[in-house]
């Protein structure tokens, strides 16, 4: 139920694939314990929101991740800190970064 509280929370490489990324996170945050929550994140970078819908076709999601539009990839580090700025102005305090595989 709505009431339910969770320590940790995974969303691993979804809310670039998700229609509603911004409404996922909203959600998720609402269901985090208030002290002891966390919400781990993983995604790819740069980021290029799509969806794919059931008869395989891919389209823009209905909610647009509030990520800057570039006109050439960013650099790893810049999307890494563009990513992070995001959730922080979404609300959520970054604790830490990694790089997995390379």
């Amino acid at each position: 139920g709505a009431d339910l509280k969770f320590d940790v929370i995974s969303a691993l490489n979804i809310f670039d694939r998700c229609d509603e990324p911004i409404t996922l996170l909203d959600s998720m945050v609402q269901h985090l314990h208030p002290v002891t929550g966390l919400l781990l994140v993983s995604i790819v970078i740069p980021v290029h929101a799509s969806v794919e819908d059931s008869l395989g076709r891919w389209r823009e999601p209905q909610q647009e991740l509030p990520l800057p539009l570039y006109t050439k990839p960013p650099s790893f580090e810049q999307g890494v800190l563009d990513v992070a700025r995001m959730l922080q102005n979404l609300g959520l305090r970054v604790l830490d970064v990694a790089q997995i595989g390379r």
